[in-house]
């Protein structure tokens, strides 16, 4: 959804709604969603940081490869997520653009490829924690209670749904 005003801002403006604060709005809800979409890596895609109820943040405990990979793929995609930001620097305008975009198109290629890795990366582990889960015994019950009173007294107090 942090892509859309971006694309609309930009297309208001090349249908000729123009305001002297145009660019700056541009580049603002440009550089929100890219950093919304940083954020979404990191956390929801590659499950690198994890935040809990109590605003405490840990990093993932499982790593299939070795540290400095992770934090050379985050800083690589960091840069590359504000990459559309070079043509606003003054001093990549003395450059041939077409190199400039070019690089910006192979480095992308580059990050969604990286990104896959990461992101099959924690699919699998997600996967795995699953299967673990699957495997655990049942909770055992207390002494003196068996499994058919249990659920007697599941169906008692009114916890089972499908009643």
């Amino acid at each position: 959804m942090t892509a859309f005003p971006p694309i609309w801002i930009t297309a208001a403006a090349s249908l000729g709604y123009y305001h002297s604060s145009l660019p700056a709005v541009i580049a603002l809800a440009a550089a929100v969603n890219s950093l919304y979409s940083f954020l979404w890596d990191v956390i929801m895609d590659w499950g690198l940081l994890s935040f809990s109820r109590d605003c405490r943040w840990s990093t993932r405990q499982r790593l299939l490869l070795p540290w400095p990979s992770y934090v050379f793929a985050v800083l690589i995609n960091l840069v590359l997520r504000f990459s559309w930001a070079m043509n606003r620097l003054p001093w990549f305008k003395e450059l041939d653009m077409t190199v400039v975009i070019l690089t910006i198109e192979l480095g992308e290629i580059c990050r969604r490829a990286m990104w896959n890795i990461f992101r099959i990366e924690w699919e699998i582990l997600v996967q795995q924690d699953r299967a673990r889960e699957k495997e655990k015994p049942p909770v055992s019950l207390p002494a003196g209670i068996n499994r058919s009173s249990a659920s007697l007294l599941s169906l008692s107090s009114g916890s089972n749904s499908s009643i």
